[in-house]
Parts: structure tokens; C-alpha cells; sequence
């Protein structure tokens, strides 16, 4: 599946003085789901807390190419999310073969979960980037 997930300097054309976040994959089963996740601390158990998310997008992904299973910028979905516990990608078999799914409900494909809303996919960060 070819993953990555590394913290790396911005590329060409964008300031490579900054770092972020990088995350791909090889997407054979048409539902690969790749994640980041940060834990947050000095919360009181019992309570009620609101969450906001501030995401800054980029993409090598071409406008308008296709794909197997759904083009990789108007098909490869974009989410956020909180959970009471600690997100873990968790081995299960299936038909016969082990796949791996979270522990915690967010949603599937273009719908969101319990634990996390789709804010967008990657064709519509790039255009709304550019100011088309």
C-alpha cells in the first residue's frame, strides 16, 4: 500500500522554510483510511468540551484525474475528529484475509461517524486554496 506518514519540510512552490504533516498511501482496496492523531491532556473526566479544528491543506494531486474506485481528488475525503479514547487501528479478518479498521466511529467513505465529520474533499481544499 506504499504508506507514508512523516513530519518533512513543505515542498516546492510552498515555503520550505515550514514543515507538515505528510500522508499517502496506495489506495488497492478503494477504502484505505489513513490517519494522524494527537492526544490532548488536562481534561476532566465527566465534562462536556467543545472542539474546534483549524486544517491548512496541500496536494500534488492533479485537478479532474480519474481513477480505479473514484478520482483521487474528488473522491479522497477529508476528516476530523475527537474521541473519549485513543484511536487504534485494530487487526480484524475478513473474507479470509486481515484487514485493519479503527476503533473508533468515523463514518465511512464520504459520510462521517459518532467521532468524525468529512470537512471536505482533496478537489475542494485545492480549488478553494487557488480562489477559483
Amino acid at each position: 500500500m506504499d504508506l507514508v506518514a512523516e513530519y518533512q519540510p513543505l515542498p516546492s512552490p510552498l515555503d520550505q522554510t515550514r514543515s507538515g504533516l505528510l500522508i499517502a498511501g496506495t489506495n488497492h482496496s478503494d477504502d484505505l483510511f489513513m490517519f494522524w492523531k494527537r492526544r490532548v491532556s488536562g481534561l476532566q473526566p465527566a465534562r462536556a468540551y467543545a472542539v474546534e479544528f483549524s486544517v491548512v491543506f496541500a496536494t500534488n494531486v492533479p485537478k479532474g484525474v480519474g481513477g480505479i474506485g473514484g478520482s483521487p481528488d474528488s473522491s479522497v475525503f477529508l476528516k476530523v475528529g475527537a474521541a473519549s479514547v485513543e484511536p487504534i487501528s485494530m487487526p480484524v479478518e475478513a473474507a479470509g484475509r486481515l484487514e485493519y479498521r479503527l476503533n473508533i466511529d468515523k463514518g465511512n467513505q464520504a459520510q462521517g461517524g459518532k467521532d468524525a465529520v468529512v470537512i471536505g474533499t482533496v478537489e475542494i481544499f485545492r480549488e478553494h486554496l487557488r480562489g477559483s
